[in-house]
């Protein structure tokens, strides 16, 4: 199947060696030698110590403290020229996932046949990991020699089509290709230059073993050191990426090769993105099994309107004169991120590509077609960029990305008509009286005063509402100061009488609309209106306790959490009162979280697509128990509890009165129609 899924090169035409010979050279035999010598200096220098710790005890000391002195010294040398034959390697790819063949068949004979076209080295094994990257992985170990393996972003196979993989794969190819003597010399050539330079596992214990290993190392093996690299420096630089690029372009078209030189020099910002939407996701308590489908929303809300345009400008050209002219790097201008770091310049290798110009139609197929099991391997990789991130995906219940989208998209998208959002943003607690008051309130206005004065009614309603918010700002404000004087004890008693007659007159606007549009949808004599107003407001009043609660609590936690950071040495009894407070919080959280459990809205249930009120809520399968870790942990981690806990009740209310908002514009609607009027 995977050769259906290959895309054809712009002609059938063998990429050239560039004439050279399959027969070696005599320099050439010289440095190939060389560099079998540079591979045997460290397995014989331990045993040339040896011999020269013997010969120090032997016949050249005649002191014995001066013997066990130099016996203790060249043991240790020779212990640390043991480092030499560590297992090492170049830069380590973060939380891998080895590909074998049986397991990825498919990308396998992906790369196998690109090798294969371009006489290049098949690489050792294939690495996919979830990062944005496309790089050779070499490990040097003492008995299995280099090994060289390929490792791939999953969201360079998700951001990249068959075609741009192609080019993509074939620019990493082409570093390796040659003859098969030409490809035992590089390999012998990595293998000296990570023996030399390469990370191992001594690397990772700066200050203790790992330290003392390196400094021995450079003690007692420094003449092999030396040696090493004079041989490594005679051997120059063997890779020409001009002549690499030349034959990306002969395999995947010129204007793949370049679209696929500019976007993977954006991946990072892509990326960084994708970890930002990630962290906001979990910060909000929404955990998914599959990051990868969120990466249009990841561009569209984390990218700055400068990237998110250029990336998505990053399309081929539909006909060969407009992709001639295309210039896809400016003059002059450095890489945007570390993807091409050590190649030239992108306006140097694109004038270079463009001189033998190779026109090829796009495959714009996903390269998510080569994947096996995507969805597993999906769900794998998702994890790793978790713990990427420092977070933890296990102990919590995954919501769907449809629900995940409804509440990305909350503060861009408001769920409010244009003549109501301004009464009810920011999730106000709407006041609408009892249930008994609701169903008995009659107004005396006729129809005609009852449609008119809607639009008015409206309007007063929103200058109140703005007139509240005002004043609820102004107290927070005066609230957050460390010292309070008397002018702000007095601004803050006017104030909170404003903030109580703005909440008694927004209540009485709240119980005016309610009867009002009552009132008009049972004049027009549809009952059907009738039940759905009452049901969605009996909703939205019975989910508002809930909301309270939240708030309430929320705000208590923080101001506790705020006192034990500032407090440098709190006394027992503050301690004790904020323990009880945990404590407090925890069991009215539980209490909540199993009210939710029995609480049956199929508003509530339709908004969550019918998942469980209290794992959305409240995502992690496991409360604390409020008593392990320090005073300062516990109260952080319940307020964060008892945060997301409150983000996610005021997000449903806010779609519970949107939903009974829209109720009243169909009761205005069918008014409209039924008196055969037009709406303003």
């Amino acid at each position: 199947m995977w050769e259906s899924l290959y895309p054809p090169s712009p002609r059938e035409v063998e990429v050239p060696l560039k004439g050279r010979s399959s027969a070696m050279t005599p320099g050439e035999r010289v440095r190939m030698g060389l560099l079998y010598v540079a591979h045997a200096l460290p397995l014989l220098w331990p045993f040339v110590l040896l011999g020269a710790a013997g010969w120090l005890v032997t016949d050249l000391v005649a002191v014995w403290s001066w013997r066990t002195l130099a016996v203790i010294g060249l043991a240790m040398a020779f212990l640390g020229s043991l480092r030499a034959y560590s297992s090492r390697w170049n830069r380590r790819p973060e939380d891998v996932r080895p590909v074998s063949q049986t397991d990825q068949p498919g990308l396998w004979r992906f790369v196998e046949k690109i090798a294969a076209d371009q006489s290049a080295r098949v690489p050792d094994g294939l690495i996919v990991n979830a990062s944005a990257e496309c790089r050779w992985f070499d490990r040097w170990t003492p008995f299995g020699g280099i090994r060289s393996h390929l490792v791939i972003g999953q969201w360079v196979i998700e951001l990249f089509s068959l075609g741009e993989l192609k080019a993509l794969l074939s620019l990493r190819l082409a570093c390796v290709r040659g003859l098969p003597w030409e490809q035992r010399r590089a390999r012998l050539r990595q293998g000296l230059a990570l023996r030399l330079s390469g990370e191992d596992h001594w690397s990772d214990d700066d200050f203790g073993a790992g330290r003392m290993m390196r400094g021995l190392w450079w003690f007692s093996a420094w003449p092999v050191i030396v040696i090493l690299k004079v041989i490594l420096w005679n051997e120059g630089n063997h890779t020409d990426p001009y002549a690499d690029d030349e034959t990306a372009c002969r395999l995947a078209g010129t204007d793949a090769t370049l679209l696929v030189m500019a976007k993977s020099d954006r991946l990072e910002q892509v990326l960084k993105g994708m970890d930002k939407l990630a962290l906001q996701c979990a910060d909000g308590g929404f955990w998914v099994e599959n990051l990868f489908t969120l990466t249009p929303d990841a561009i569209r809300l984390q990218l700055e309107d400068t990237d998110r345009e250029q990336w998505q400008g990053l399309q081929l050209p539909r006909t060969p004169t407009l992709a001639r002219d295309r210039e896809w790097f400016d003059l002059g201008a450095s890489y945007a991120s570390n993807f091409w770091v050590g190649f030239p310049e992108g306006d140097r290798r694109e004038e270079r590509a463009k001189r033998n110009y190779l026109w090829n139609e796009a495959d714009s197929r996903p390269s998510t077609l080569l994947i096996d099991k995507l969805s597993v391997v999906r769900r794998e990789l998702t994890a790793r960029q978790y713990r990427r991130l420092n977070l933890e995906l296990t102990d919590t219940y995954p919501v769907s990305i449809s629900l995940l989208r409804r509440w990305l998209y909350r503060e861009t998208e408001s769920p409010f008509p244009a003549s109501a959002g301004q009464l009810y943003a920011e999730g106000r607690l709407i006041e609408p009286g009892s249930k008994i008051d609701r169903e008995s309130s009659q107004l005396p206005e006729d129809e005609a005063e009852l449609w008119h004065g809607l639009p008015t009614l409206y309007d007063e309603a929103g200058k109140v509402w703005l007139r509240w918010s005002d004043v609820s700002k102004r107290l927070e404000k005066i609230a957050a100061k460390n010292d309070r004087s008397r002018k702000d004890d007095i601004q803050t008693e006017h104030l909170q009488r404003a903030k109580r007659d703005s909440a008694l007159a927004l209540a009485g606007f709240d119980h005016r609309l309610h009867v009002i549009h009552r009132q008009l949808a049972a004049r027009i004599d549809n009952p059907k209106l009738v039940a759905e107003l009452a049901r969605r407001t009996e909703a939205v009043v019975r989910f508002q306790t809930l909301v309270s609660q939240a708030r309430q609590w929320t705000r208590v936690l923080r101001r506790d959490r705020d006192s034990v950071a500032e407090t440098m040495r709190p006394n027992p009894r503050f301690l004790r009162d904020v323990h009880l407070t945990i404590r407090d919080a925890l069991d009215r959280l539980e209490e909540i979280l199993d009210w939710c459990k029995h609480l049956e809205d199929t508003e509530v249930s339709s908004l969550i697509e019918q998942m469980p009120l209290d794992r959305f809520l409240c995502s992690h399968t496991h409360l604390p128990d409020g008593k392990s870790g320090s005073m300062a942990s516990r109260i952080e981690e319940t307020w964060r509890l008892w945060r997301e806990v409150r983000r996610k009740a005021d997000w449903l209310h806010i779609q519970l009165v949107a939903g009974m908002v829209r109720v009243h514009e169909d009761i205005v609607q069918a008014f409209a129609d039924h008196m055969e009027v037009s709406v303003n």
